[in-house]
């Protein structure tokens, strides 16, 4: 059962990750962070001892919630071949980018943080480890392929891996950058186009 100071504490969490994303970290106090929240400045101190440290906590709270669809997509693909698992993990991909959409400037933020903030090797080292988990997951798969004889045994699948999982990584920041499909940009027909390619060049060849 989550208690109330657990509520308390996550309804803090959300209330700055909306204003992170919607002024960004610069531009956002503890003041402003209270208000969005409903609660009084005072509160949030008992919780966090400024806004450096809440900043850190939204981008746990990021990190694990990208880990925990990653986990969960990847129980889905058990019955399915390589092909088709590498499908449904992209789609999961791209669901949780579509989820996380209105925090994407946060996650800029995030990003940033890894070369200025004072949780610079911390946040460095998360986001090495989501990487690391979602593409152990992607060469999980491409092995299982290999191994049923379905994908070239020719692979260099630790060079593959970070390119694709970087080409997911800007497929999210181009569907930011512009306002949709009628803006040039479809993220959906991206993810699936690509997708596809990708498949192409790991299937043996016959």
């Amino acid at each position: 059962m989550i208690s109330n100071q657990e509520t308390k504490k996550e309804q803090i969490i959300f209330a700055a990750m909306n204003l992170f994303a919607k002024k960004g970290f610069a531009k956002t106090s503890m003041a402003d962070i209270a208000i969005e929240a409903g609660i009084g400045k005072g509160t949030t101190y008992e919780y966090f001892k400024g806004k450096d440290q809440l900043f850190f906590a939204t981008f746990q709270w990021f990190v694990e919630q990208s880990e925990k669809d990653a986990d969960l997509s990847f129980k889905e693909l058990a019955p399915k071949n390589g092909s088709d698992k590498i499908r449904v993990f992209s789609k999961s991909i791209l669901n949780s980018i579509k989820e996380s959409e209105e925090f994407y400037p946060l996650v800029l933020e995030f990003w940033a943080a890894t070369s200025s903030s004072v949780y610079r090797d911390k946040m460095k080292q998360s986001f090495k480890d989501l990487y690391k988990r979602i593409g152990d997951i992607l060469v999980a798969i491409i092995k299982e392929g290999v191994e049923n004889n379905e994908f070239d045994p020719g692979i260099d699948i630790d060079s593959v891996v970070p390119g694709i999982v970087g080409a997911w990584d800007a497929i999210g920041l181009q569907a930011w950058f512009y306002d949709g499909p009628d803006d040039g940009f479809n993220m959906e027909k991206t993810m699936k186009s690509f997708t596809d390619l990708i498949i192409r060049g790991l299937l043996k060849k016959k």
